[in-house]
């Protein structure tokens, strides 16, 4: 009986760890300036998930493949959710704190951002198909709607996978394209002074092949705008 119980524990015990760990640590975010600047408007922070959270997020994708969604848009004007032809990606929400290694991911956005945890939307999963792109739109949002329901400051868009061509994040005013690694992110400040910074303008170019499965991490200047 105590073999099979020292043995349930050698197998038990790292996977709880992994599970309740927080990754923050083991991250190489970039050895310069933690904030975008006027000549680096993005951030490439390498390895902001583990390999593990990787492989949870999209384990969870493919769980629940059945309730992914056609892409919609927010209305920059109305705050009205709208379907455009301009996304044509599919989408997955996740529920705020769904698991713990979701809390450790919120939480170490909100530590990075220094936006407090409580202004964290909706995680989003987002899966591009051949063929499947989003035009070239800002994450924030006009003044009209932002005076009254809060601004989106600050995007993460990360990558969680990388085995497909086309598909990188195109910032035209910029005239750079971003792709990661698995587990990387792309931060952005999406507003100047409470103005929508126009260099954030940016884009999912065209699928090309493969599936490509990334994640938005948003957060407010107000408890989830």
């Amino acid at each position: 009986m105590n073999k099979i119980l020292i043995l349930i524990s050698i197998i038990l015990i790292p996977i709880i760890l992994i599970y309740y760990t927080d990754y923050t640590d083991f991250t190489d975010f970039t050895d310069c300036d933690k904030f975008p600047s006027s000549t680096n408007v993005v951030r490439h922070l390498k390895q902001f998930l583990s390999p593990y959270e990787v492989s949870h997020i999209i384990n969870l994708a493919k769980k629940n493949f059945d309730k992914f969604e056609k892409s919609y848009t927010i209305d920059k004007e109305t705050g009205e959710y709208v379907y455009i032809n301009g996304r044509t990606s599919k989408t997955l929400f996740l529920d705020k704190g769904h698991d713990q290694i979701i809390k450790n991911i919120e939480k170490r956005a909100s530590e990075y951002s220094n936006i407090p945890i409580d202004n964290i939307e909706n995680i989003q999963i987002v899966k591009y198909e051949p063929g499947e792109f989003y035009k070239e739109h800002y994450d924030s949002f006009e003044d009209n709607y932002a005076k009254k329901n809060g601004q989106r400051v600050v995007t993460f868009f990360v990558y969680l996978n990388d085995d497909f061509e086309g598909g990188t994040t195109y910032f035209p005013k910029l005239n750079k394209n971003f792709k990661g690694n698995p587990g990387d992110a792309f931060f952005w400040i999406n507003t100047i002074n409470g103005k929508i910074d126009k260099r954030t303008l940016h884009s999912g170019t065209k699928l090309l092949s493969g599936t490509k499965y990334g994640m938005n991490i948003w957060l407010c200047d107000s408890k989830y705008c």
